[in-house]
């Protein structure tokens, strides 16, 4: 029987299109650590992307088809032409939407055959038929078969492998006979399927918003099913939005550590609700504010002018205003991704990302914004090298800047200790010195992720805690001379082995974080001593 993975899950929860980018760069840095799962409340993504949050391209396709109809209805001599040309370019632009993102998709993320063969077809009816059929039906079928090409999109975005061949046919067939009479109607004055699709394009991205809140919910609950720690999460842009909410509205849901880029939430969302004592919903957040990040800066200016058009209404009680946001599911946006979340004692501070937290002296807060002043929407998705320095230490509970001191100490210890051709240390002193570096500490880490870390303390006192957990009947100091040698030495092949361009030893690479590093130090130099763990 194959071991059991003790990687803790890590839910990546990704933007409107920020999926193709965590599948190459995100995930490389942190599956030898985690198990990451790709939560995806849409399949894939298209240029459609940001307008696919808040419209239907379904319907706004047929109705920009049906106002060029019009248009041509006007003038049918002088304007048939170029109305002929904006219907026909409809349909070739939804259908190269369609097929790139088949392609980039399944070559980028899921490895498999596009499926490009149904828009392709539907493409070359609408056009053909363009040229071939006589007046008005010329018009109405690349109307028709623009429909059919979107929702082809839609099916195979937000259903994923649940639609089978038939239906990627049916389905799409079905709406082109049924955008084809409503285009007829329309040119017949009857303007009722214009009303229809236009209040589809309304209340289509509510059925979505529900859809994408209740997979995130769902993947959530699974998580939590699958392992028995808490799921930790990342998410960028909307999917800060969705694990936001969906953590604030369901009270079974509980999380581990957390991670926020291009945050979109407001800045006064109610995060105190999730902390309070004895009821905490999470172990930690990091928020990552980008002060030229553009999209939380217009969702935030959208928050704002919000605010400032309904206040008027604030007079109204507020069991009202509830009962209604409630009632349609209104979640407000916001611009925590640019400016931080509000400060508030005992639950955010905002502190720099060159130096711990400052204000955690005084009390300590679990929500932290770190200042990026250099961070666009995507930056920190893609830069590697932040990842390994910033989000893993972070996701073990460690202060990223007392790890990065634990690394360095560790490996100019080993660089210094290494013996020369002589036998002796390279630099016995320089190695002295970084050995009582590590010897001193202080240390601060929670002996596993989900746990908060404890008071700062020495190695000694760190591997006595180690030692009577397991039973040992060596005192720990009698141990502290071996420990640094080995310790060096096992975090230099831990550091090695992360950079290294074939397969990853997951043994060694669980060295990197400290407690794992120790541990092994610690049964090295036990094997050393007389004594055994129970002698």
């Amino acid at each position: 029987m194959a071991p059991e993975d003790s990687r803790l899950l890590l839910l990546m929860i990704h933007g409107v299109n920020s999926t193709l980018e965590w599948s190459s760069t995100v995930l490389s840095v942190l599956e030898p650590h985690f198990q990451p799962r790709l939560v995806r409340y849409r399949y894939f993504h298209t240029l459609w992307g940001p307008v696919k949050v808040y419209i239907w391209p379904t319907a706004l396709l047929y109705l920009l088809g049906c106002g060029a109809l019009k248009w041509r209805q006007v003038d049918p001599g002088g304007r048939s032409s170029a109305a002929l040309a904006i219907l026909i370019g409809l349909l070739l632009f939804e259908t190269f939407v369609a097929v790139q993102a088949e392609f980039t998709w399944s070559k980028g993320v899921e490895r498999t055959s596009p499926v490009w063969i149904q828009p392709a077809c539907f493409s070359a009816i609408g056009v053909v038929s363009a040229f071939l059929l006589s007046s008005p039906w010329q018009y109405i079928a690349p109307v028709a078969f623009t429909a059919a090409v979107a929702v082809f999109l839609d099916m195979r975005e937000y259903g994923g492998r649940k639609f089978e061949s038939a239906a990627l046919w049916g389905l799409p067939v079905t709406v082109a006979a049924l955008s084809a009479w409503g285009a007829e109607a329309f040119l017949l004055a009857q303007p009722a399927a214009i009303l229809i699709a236009a209040v589809a394009g309304v209340l289509e991205p509510f059925l979505r918003c529900h859809l994408a809140f209740a997979r995130v919910a769902q993947e959530i609950q699974k998580a939590r099913e699958d392992h028995p720690i808490e799921p930790f999460v990342v998410a960028h842009s909307l999917g800060t939005y969705l694990t936001a909410h969906v953590l604030h509205e369901k009270e079974w849901v509980k999380l581990g550590r957390i991670l926020f880029t291009g945050c979109v939430l407001d800045r006064r969302f109610p995060l105190e609700k999730l902390v309070s004592k004895g009821s905490e919903r999470l172990i930690s957040l990091t928020n990552h504010v980008g002060r030229i990040d553009i999209v939380p800066v217009c969702t935030g200016f959208l928050r704002g002018a919000w605010c400032f058009a309904t206040s008027p209404g604030r007079i109204v009680p507020s069991a009202i205003t509830d009962f209604i946001r409630q009632s349609i599911g209104w979640r407000p946006l916001g611009g925590a991704g640019s400016m931080g979340f509000k400060n508030r004692p005992e639950v955010v501070h905002t502190m720099s990302m060159s130096k711990p937290c400052a204000a955690c002296a005084a009390s300590r807060a679990v929500i932290h914004n770190i200042d990026h002043g250099w961070a666009r929407h995507s930056t920190l998705n893609n830069d590697r090298d932040f990842q390994e320095w910033y989000w893993i230490p972070a996701l073990w509970g460690i202060d990223v800047h007392q790890y990065e001191s634990w690394l360095d100490y560790c490996r100019k210890g080993y660089f210094y200790s290494r013996p020369t051709t002589s036998g002796l240390p390279k630099n016995p002193v320089s190695a002295r010195r970084y050995e009582q570096s590590v010897l001193n500490g202080p240390w601060s880490w929670p002996s596993s992720p989900e746990l908060h870390a404890g008071q700062p303390q020495t190695l000694e006192n760190v591997v006595a805690e180690y030692l009577a957990a397991i039973d040992s009947k060596v005192p720990a100091r009698q141990l502290m001379q071996r420990i640094p040698h080995y310790l060096f030495e096992t975090v230099e092949m831990a550091v090695k082995e992360s950079k290294s361009s074939g397969g990853i030893d997951a043994a060694k690479i669980e060295w990197l974080r400290p407690q794992m590093a120790l541990q092994r130090a610690v049964l090295l130099a036990l094997q050393t001593e007389p004594l055994r763990l129970h002698g």
